[in-house]
């Protein structure tokens, strides 16, 4: 009698565009390494078509889905319950399809985060950030950002009403911390002690001298795949920086313990891309 092998268990990624996403690539590695039966998938979506794919994917048996843009806010009315860090940022990046149905929405960006710059030898509290950019990933981070207890925390972006709404959002959870914005191109405070770019198109070079920092500063870009005009800026100044990459792992990680009740060793990740961090 010939037994069938187990059908694996299926996750994926689903936002717009994700093409270019390393996911797959960290969660097989995942999987390998704690010897899980799995498969991971990109779903790239239209915005019409947000619902219906999260249906399909269930009906069809998916087990969990990480979110991407731009729909880390945009998916929320479609599931069933937050959890406390997910309701607390208003932004999800993970989805657990549970046995009966229900589909439970996590955030683990910030916690990704918050270890990548630990792993940098970067501690927050009592600190100066400034984030530029005011979307959907800036709301998903900022709890885990307040917890560190920064001195201060200011964000810029070009619309400011989008960041003015997330510093009216998040002041409950900041009462002893500054936190405002500045507009854009018109920062005032020249010493920050990190610098996180969630701007989702290019910096002029320009626009970043101009803000005549004081240094040092660590410089964090949130994107992984390219050496962004911030992390060159960064680098012509001899300043510390890295790219988003090891934020990716680290909120990789999280949602593969949430689904899988199990943690990866990720000093065995190695060949996933180049986590660009260098001192200048």
């Amino acid at each position: 009698m010939t037994i069938k092998p187990e059908k694996p268990d299926r996750y994926g990624l689903i936002g717009y565009p994700v093409a270019h996403s390393l996911s797959p690539q960290i969660h097989h590695a995942f999987a390998q390494q704690t010897q899980q039966n799995l498969t991971y998938q990109l779903l790239e979506t239209l915005p019409p078509d947000l619902a219906a794919t999260l249906r399909q994917f269930q009906q069809q048996g998916g087990k969990g889905l990480n979110v991407t843009a731009p729909y880390k806010q945009d998916v929320i009315p479609h599931l069933d319950r937050l959890t406390e860090r997910a309701a607390q940022a208003q932004a999800v990046n993970t989805i657990t399809f549970a046995a009966d149905g229900e589909r439970v929405g996590d955030n683990t960006d910030g916690v990704g985060l918050i270890r990548d710059l630990r792993s940098h030898q970067i501690e927050l509290e009592g600190k100066n950030i400034l984030i530029l950019g005011a979307g959907g990933a800036v709301s998903g981070l900022l709890p885990s950002l307040l917890q560190e207890a920064p001195q201060q925390l200011t964000i810029t972006n070009r619309t400011l009403n989008k960041a003015q709404a997330l510093v009216n959002k998040f002041s409950v959870y900041s009462s002893k911390i500054s936190l405002s914005t500045t507009p854009f191109g018109c920062i005032s405070d020249k010493n920050y002690d990190l610098i996180i770019n969630a701007v989702s198109g290019t910096l002029d070079t320009e626009f970043l001298q101009a803000l005549n920092l004081q240094y040092p500063c660590f410089f964090y870009e949130l994107r992984y795949n390219q050496l962004t005009s911030f992390l060159k800026f960064a680098k012509a100044q001899c300043q510390p920086y890295t790219n988003g990459l090891g934020m990716l792992i680290q909120q990789a990680a999280e949602s593969f313990y949430s689904w899988r009740k199990v943690w990866p060793d990720l000093s065995r990740l190695t060949h996933c891309g180049e986590n660009r961090a260098e001192s200048g």
